[in-house]
């Protein structure tokens, strides 16, 4: 390295520190001499204070918390200083000889105001660093001391900060202003030379092109001279022609004028005879209008009678129906009322037959007793007492299965009883579903009669087969009477083809419009206490709505008109998913709605909400959403709406989820925690947070569909339009006469049949449900049996089991007692002991069972006549003959209204035919007189037709005349507008195109505006205008054009004029093509000598631009030069000494080749412009980043990197705290050899906690507390006096 190779400069070195009330130091202390060696951290920050470095380095918060408070004493009156004593080596500094003093000394008072001074002289900043600097103390780098962890940090700095330092520690961040000011100099100037470049190419380009323009106009004139001769040709040829043409046409416009006069007197005629006969015509058309309406009116009447007509018969059937159910219910009663009295006369006969019985028992009990009180007697008392005392033995010896037999007898019990419920549970179920099935099989043959409808008559049928009859004759005589009614329709289609199509038409909007009122009847409850609080709001709303959309187009609708369901199902789903925006207005913009909400607050028409299409934010379609499942779909793909809504759309429903049912949206919300808003068909709703609403709101309460309104006014309108076109129809073909009368009663017979059809498939339905409920009740009993005896089946085996147990323990309590008494038994005279004892108890035994089980049977006789006596059949006898009573008081009333409605509904079609006949004979002369109107109105309309087309022939004459009279003034006008001067007849002064320049001249100043000399303003004045004075002032100048110079074509005939023409303007097009390619520039004579002198100014700026430009290239290049040499000069040293540094602080006995340390450039042109990377490989380890290497690892290359930048520009001293913290005990050794090997070129002194340093040191400084003051004291150990 170039510094190696150079003579080391000689240093001095660091003495003593003498710190007063510095931090922990107390009073005055005296710190040295400093050797080699390791001291403490307070003195490293005194010894940064006394070198410049700035308070936040050195653990304070301001320069006043250094002065020493530990003794309590008030701060303010002190001051704080710290002296560095030190001495000079031979031509270290230029006034000073070797081994003398230089005293530093740096003091600061507690409120923060310091001052420097240089042996004891006060000195400025600037005076004090630059005395430092010519020592080797570098303030800003600090070359001089490390801080406890800025040894890693060194190692972490950036590529950035490396070169900053590196910088730094070379000079050449001197040079960086002066770097940078002359760089934006050199770029400045260099701007301006291609400025001042472009500038002169400009003028030069400008140059050549005014010397072509010069050249071109030139030939521009000789141009310009040839189109006009061709000009003035082409006009006279076009105005001679025209003159020509216009007199033809002038002769056949007189021809057919005198044919028109003669046919407009026979016209006349025929219009007087038309009017007489159209007022007869009215007067007959009113008296059959008048017949018509009474028509209208009867059968009205008759319409409304034939309901309460159906109403009644279907009532009659239904009060007969209750009165035979009644009787025979009544008829039940009677006989389940004498079944009960027989019933209590057995039960009673029952219970006297078990007393007796019982009496006779307690007989045979009494007996049994006597019998044994003898036996005992016959036994000696010897023998009693043998025997009990046996009996008390025995009872020991059985305890235990005496208890075990008691309790499997008690659980037996219990089983049997359980067993004996469980059939009678079986035996009710079997009988129950029997009956069920029976019923079940009633009602499916009343089914298959009422469906297969055979129309027996037989007087055996019940009800339901009677109405299967009734309905299929009904039936069959509709559809033979639709079948009529067909027939005749399609007769009457054959009148004209407009009236059979609106008929079809009116057909389908009136079944629509029946649908669609049958669904506002079902909700017409519901709806009603809406419609009378929003029906006023919802009109001026509709109202406001029309105004807005008049007064801003902008305005589109409300959403709910611009948008609706793909199916009804999904109404109430949709309206509840938008909500209140579905009466929200959509308009264009933002400035639309503004426009709209400003107007409803003047008039004061409600309050309405604005979706603005322009600028809305919606969230975007969520696609994962439209697989949930099957039944969950978006909103938005339920809906039908144009595309340019879609916007408005998305806003108001988002990304709700419409389900098919409430279960399906809590699936979707809670089992799979989907964060939507999700809507059921029926208009549950369960939010995004998870609350759950059903129902419908107030305004939603009629069930139905928001879109039924709408719907039902789009059918009303087209049904009334279609009934419109219809009337008209039929008034013009003469009405329908006596086949729509047929046609019309037709229709009234079908509506009543199918009326009836409707009453007997409701009872079919009515039967079905029943069949399907019954058989649903059968399955639920059947599976309710096989329960039972599934039951049965379990309980039984149970009871065999503990039989066997019950019989196992007998005989072992048998066998014990045998045992006992057996020699009692031989003395006695009996087999065993049980025989002695049933001898007198079976009586006693047999006698009580008999008595338990008469008891149990007479109770149960009792309980049964007891309940027999609570049953009343009176009171619900007499309530039926009550209601059969009143039901025949119904029916006759009803039989008597259906009399009635009968002897009207005569009297009304008596009416009714009478009122037709008036209607077929005034429609009879309606007819006459409108075939004579007819004719008359043909006669009118061959003459007016005639007329007519006399008329066109001569509008077309006059047309031609007039549309050649504007072609004569286009062409003089655009002969004036191109400045064509023709020639005039001799004798008139001047020229047409001259007196056209003044026509125009006075029209401007009469207020009409010119339109300039290259556009053709035609628009103004025409031929037509006969009055006018400018006009006629044209037809004077056309007439004085002289035509002798026009050279050729005079004699060309019509159907060559247009060639001929094409042929003059192809000429004309090729000399204006050739004038317009040309583009002159009439005064680029005057233009070429300045634009030369501007030429020739721009050279010389460019001239010296350029001069200026190389000038501050070359001073920035030598700056940039310098910066560059000390840059590079400092860096190739440190990159060469920090792998010979590295490589001795990592080698050893198992690594003698160490490891490696290198730095690399950015940028290797202008290297303080880049960043800097340092890289360490450790011995037999891999390369990697330096944030992956340990602690040690990067402590090691730390100092290493420090050490080569040291050796750069080496300080007199150099002071280091605890760079060994991260270090083990191999490196630490490492670290102190390499220190004490080059002691030699510089003074270092260590702050460190390590033996291994105390070892290596010349002198120790200890820091201890001084007890007495509260402080820091310092004691001093030469340790070269040991080494001899």
């Amino acid at each position: 390295a170039k510094g190696a190779k150079t003579k080391r400069r000689k240093m001095g070195r660091l003495l003593t520190i003498e710190l007063e009330n510095f931090k922990s130091y107390a009073g005055h202390q005296v710190v040295g001499p400093l050797p080699n060696g390791a001291g403490k951290s307070n003195l490293m920050d005194a010894i940064a204070f006394v070198l410049g470095v700035k308070s936040r380095n050195l653990r304070s918060h301001k320069l006043g918390d250094l002065v020493f408070r530990a003794d309590g004493k008030a701060p303010a009156k002190r001051r704080a200083s710290v002296k560095l004593v030190y001495k000079v080596d031979e031509g270290e500094v230029e006034d000073l000889k070797a081994g003398e003093e230089l005293h530093f000394m740096r003091t600061i008072a507690a409120s923060g105001v310091g001052s420097y001074r240089i042996n004891d002289v006060e000195v400025t900043w600037e005076a004090y660093d630059k005395r430092l600097h010519q020592i080797g103390v570098l303030t800003k780098a600090r070359n001089f001391l490390v801080f406890q962890g800025d040894v890693e940090s060194v190692a972490s700095k950036s590529a950035k900060e490396l070169t900053t330092f590196i910088e730094q520690i070379s000079g050449s961040e001197d040079f960086r202003a002066d770097y940078e000011e002359l760089k934006n100099q050199k770029e400045k100037a260099e701007e301006n030379t291609i400025f001042s470049l472009q500038k002169k190419k400009g003028y030069a380009a400008e140059k050549k092109q005014v010397r072509e323009q010069k050249e071109e106009a030139d030939r521009f004139k000789d141009k310009i001279e040839q189109l006009a001769d061709v000009q003035v040709q082409y006009f006279l040829f076009q105005l001679f022609h025209i003159h020509k043409e216009m007199s033809g046409h002038q002769e056949s416009i007189e021809e057919f004028e005198e044919a028109r006069g003669e046919t407009q007197a026979r016209e006349v005629k025929a219009e007087a005879s038309l009017k007489t006969s159209k007022k007869a015509h009215a007067k007959l058309n009113q008296a059959f209008t008048a017949s018509e309406k009474d028509v209208g009116k009867v059968r009205a009447e008759l319409d409304k009678m034939e309901p309460p007509q159906i109403k009644l018969v279907a009532e009659v059937k239904s009060l007969q129906k209750k009165i035979v159910e009644d009787e025979k219910a009544a008829s039940k009663i009677a006989r389940d009322q004498q079944d009960l009295s027989e019933r209590i006369e057995g039960i009673a006969e029952d219970i006297a037959t078990l007393e007796e019985a019982e009496g006779e028992l307690d007989k045979t009990a009494k007996e049994a007793k006597s019998g044994s009180k003898k036996t005992d007697l016959q036994m000696d008392q010897g023998k009693k007492e043998e025997y009990d005392g046996l009996k008390a033995e025995a009872q020991k010896k059985t305890a235990a299965d005496r208890s075990q037999l008691e309790s499997l007898v008690r659980q037996h019990k219990s089983d049997e009883n359980s067993l004996a419920q469980l059939e009678g549970d079986l035996a009710d179920l079997t009988a129950k579903l029997e009956q069920d099935k029976e019923r079940l099989k009633k009602l499916e043959e009343r089914h298959k009669t009422i469906t297969a409808a055979d129309g027996s008559t037989s007087p055996t049928r019940t009800p339901l087969a009677q109405l299967g009859g009734d309905l299929a004759d009904l039936t069959a005589k509709l559809e033979q009477d639709k079948e009529r009614l067909k027939k005749l329709e399609e007769r009457h289609k054959t009148i004209t083809a407009a009236a059979g199509e609106a008929k079809a038409q009116g057909r389908n909007v009136e079944k629509e419009l029946q649908e669609v009122q049958g669904k506002e009847r079902e909700d017409g409850l519901k709806r009603k206490e809406l419609e009378s609080e929003l029906e006023e709001q919802e009109e001026k709303m509709a109202e406001c709505l029309e105004t807005l959309k008049r007064l801003f187009p902008g305005v589109k609708g409300r959403l709910l008109d611009l948008c609706k369901p793909v199916q009804r199902k999904y109404d109430k789903a949709v309206t509840v998913a938008a909500g209140r925006h579905m009466d929200a207005i959509v308009v264009d913009t933002q400035q639309t709605g503004y426009d709209c909400i400003q107007y409803m607050r003047e008039h004061r028409v409600g309050v309405a909400s604005f979706i603005p299409l322009q600028g809305l934010k919606t969230k975007e379609v969520n696609e994962r959403l439209r697989s949930l499942s099957a039944n969950c779909k978006l909103c938005l793909d339920v809906m039908s709406f144009a595309p340019e809504y879609k916007a408005a759309v998305m806003y108001a429903v988002e990304n709700t989820v419409v389900c098919e049912t409430y279960d399906d949206a809590r699936e979707i919300c809670f089992r799979r925690n989907e964060k939507v808003k999700a809507v059921s068909l029926d208009g549950g709703v369960i939010s995004k947070a998870g609350t759950m609403t059903g129902g419908n709101a107030s305004r939603d309460a009629g069930g139905g569909s928001r879109w039924d309104g709408q719907a039902a006014a789009e059918l009303k309108a087209k049904r009334d339009k279609i009934l419109s076109e219809l009337g008209k129809l039929d008034t013009q073909s003469g009405r329908r006469g006596a086949d729509h009368d047929e046609a019309s009663e037709l229709g009234t017979k079908a509506a009543q049949l199918k009326t009836k059809e409707q009453y007997m498939l409701k009872d079919l339905k009515v039967t079905a449900e029943k069949v399907a409920g019954l058989r649903k009740a059968c399955e639920e009993e059947k599976k309710q049996a096989s329960h039972c005896a599934l039951e049965v089946k379990k309980v039984q085996p149970q009871l065999a089991e503990r039989e066997a147990g019950i019989s196992k323990v007998q005989n072992s309590i048998k066998l014990k007692e045998d045992s006992t008494f057996s020699s009692f038994s031989r003395s006695i005279g009996v087999a065993s002991i049980r025989e002695f004892e049933e001898g007198q108890l079976k009586a006693l035994q047999e006698a009580a069972s008999g008595r338990r089980d008469i008891r149990e049977q007479k109770a149960k006789l009792e309980a049964q006549l007891q309940y027999e006596n609570t049953k009343d059949f009176a009171s619900p006898l007499a309530k039926i003959t009550k209601r059969v009573e009143q039901t025949k008081i119904k029916l006759s009333m009803s039989e008597e209204r259906q009399t009635s409605l009968a002897k009207e509904e005569t009297l009304a079609r008596a009416k009714l035919r009478t009122c037709e006949e008036k209607r077929n004979e005034a429609k009879n002369g309606l007819d006459e007189k409108e075939i004579e109107v007819k004719a008359l109105q043909a006669e009118r309309t061959e003459g007016s037709n005639e007329r007519v087309q006399l008329t066109k022939k001569i509008t077309a004459e006059e047309t031609s005349v007039e549309q050649l009279r504007g072609k004569l003034h286009t062409v003089l006008q655009k002969a004036k507008v191109e400045e064509v001067n023709l020639p005039m007849v001799p004798g008139e002064k001047g020229q047409v195109g001259n007196h056209y320049g003044s026509e125009t001249a006075s029209s401007q100043q009469g207020g009409s505006q010119s339109h300039g000399a290259g556009s053709e303003a035609t628009g103004s004045t025409h031929f037509s205008q006969t009055q006018n004075s400018a006009v006629r002032k044209d037809q004077a100048d056309a007439e004085r054009v002289d035509f002798a110079k026009l050279v050729k074509n005079r004699d060309a005939e019509p159907k060559h004029v247009e060639k001929l023409k094409k042929e003059f303007e192809g000429g004309i097009g090729e000399l204006r093509s050739e004038i317009e390619l040309m583009q002159p520039n009439m005064k680029a004579a005057e233009r070429f000598e300045d634009v030369s002198e501007r030429h020739k100014s721009s050279a010389d700026t460019f001239d010296a631009a350029r001069e200026e430009a190389r000038d501050a290239t070359a001073l920035f290049n030598e700056v940039k030069q310098k910066r560059h040499d000390l840059f590079m000069g400092c860096f190739t040293h440190v990159s060469e000494s920090l792998q010979a540094i590295y490589r001795d602080l990592t080698k050893s006995s198992k690594h003698p080749l160490g490891g490696n340390a290198y730095l690399s450039l950015d940028d290797s042109e202008e290297p303080y412009l880049g960043g800097i990377k340092y890289n360490a490989m450790p011995p037999m380890k891999r390369f990697r980043d330096m944030d992956q290497l340990s602690g040690g690892e990067k402590t090691v290359a730390s100092l290493a990197l420090l050490f080569a930048i040291h050796s750069f520009r080496p300080a007199p001293f150099f002071v280091m705290d605890e760079v060994d913290a991260a270090l083990d005990n191999v490196n630490v050794k490492k670290v102190c050899n390499y220190i004490k090997q080059r002691s030699r070129d510089f003074q270092c002194i260590v702050i460190s906690l390590k033996d291994l340093f105390y070892e290596q040191a010349d002198s120790l400084v200890g820091i201890c507390r001084d007890v007495a003051t509260d402080s820091s004291r310092t004691l001093t150990l030469d340790l070269e006096q040991f080494d001899a």
